[in-house]
């Protein structure tokens, strides 16, 4: 299945923040990534599942940017033979560690070491605007099975929660990365030329409680704040924590989200 590997640039793309994004940026964070990221619903899986139209465990994926494994040990847990690709190698160690057995390859979206038409399904969780799209989605393309199917998707806030707003308008102020979510967009340029790809869009609101320190250490793991020199990154999180603590006196947070699910197809 594999073609031999490309030499792995240090920076792989920029994020639309402007952000220079390197293998170690992540890899900085991966413990605490692993521990603190939201998973996805279960409706983004059935309705990847309803497009593929045939059940998981008949399904060969690669899962690109599959980071610690979050979007990979859902697939996996629902029967699919799933390759995680993923340019940074602690995160993919974390991977390999939870899902014993789950091969992975280091590697980034932009140059596939796969050979063509080998995959039923290729997936992008958080992750294909870490891509640079005019080469990864050929990519894609390249490596699917002739009725294969590409699902990119993405949490994000939900801005039209008041403590949500106020936090992103925080985040503006204090971290010169902060895309506000923009790179979301990229699902819906893939019906548009020099894609031409055939799509479909969905979006699931949900929302999880964590504690205050929970979700602190979550935004922690976020380009935009990992890229900080360590000063300024603790005194933002340790000022944010004063925030979330008027906000929330019980200290509980609910962290509302919109999963924003694209599918696409030949």
């Amino acid at each position: 299945m594999r073609r031999p590997p490309n030499d792995l640039p240090v920076i792989l793309t920029e994020n639309p923040g402007g952000l220079k994004m390197t293998s170690s940026l992540f890899d900085s964070v991966a413990g605490s990534y692993a521990i603190t990221r939201p998973t996805y619903p279960a409706a983004v899986y059935d309705a990847i599942r309803a497009a593929v139209g045939r059940p998981y465990p008949e399904l060969t994926v690669l899962d690109v940017g599959a980071g610690t494994g979050i979007a990979t040990e859902a697939m996996v847990r629902r029967g699919a033979t799933v390759i995680a690709i993923d340019p940074a190698r602690e995160m993919l160690a974390r991977l390999a560690e939870a899902l014993p057995g789950t091969e992975t390859i280091c590697a980034n979206g932009n140059a596939l070491p796969i050979e063509d038409a080998v995959a039923d399904l290729v997936t992008y969780a958080q992750a294909l605007h870490w891509t640079v799209p005019e080469k990864s989605v050929p990519e894609a393309m390249r490596v699917l099975r002739p009725a294969g199917v590409v699902a990119a998707w993405w949490n994000v806030p939900d801005f039209e929660v008041g403590w949500v707003a106020e936090q992103a308008e925080r985040l503006r102020r204090s971290a010169p990365t902060y895309h506000g979510f923009s790179g979301t967009d990229i699902g819906h340029r893939l019906a548009e030329p020099p894609f031409n790809l055939h799509t479909e869009h969905h979006l699931f609101a949900w929302s999880r409680k964590v504690t205050i320190d929970q979700h602190v250490a979550m935004l922690a793991t976020q380009s935009y704040l990992a890229a900080l020199e360590p000063g300024p990154r603790a005194a933002f999180l340790d000022d944010e924590a004063r925030h979330l603590a008027t906000a929330f006196p019980a200290g509980m947070v609910d962290e509302c989200y919109v999963t924003k699910l694209t599918i696409a197809h030949r």
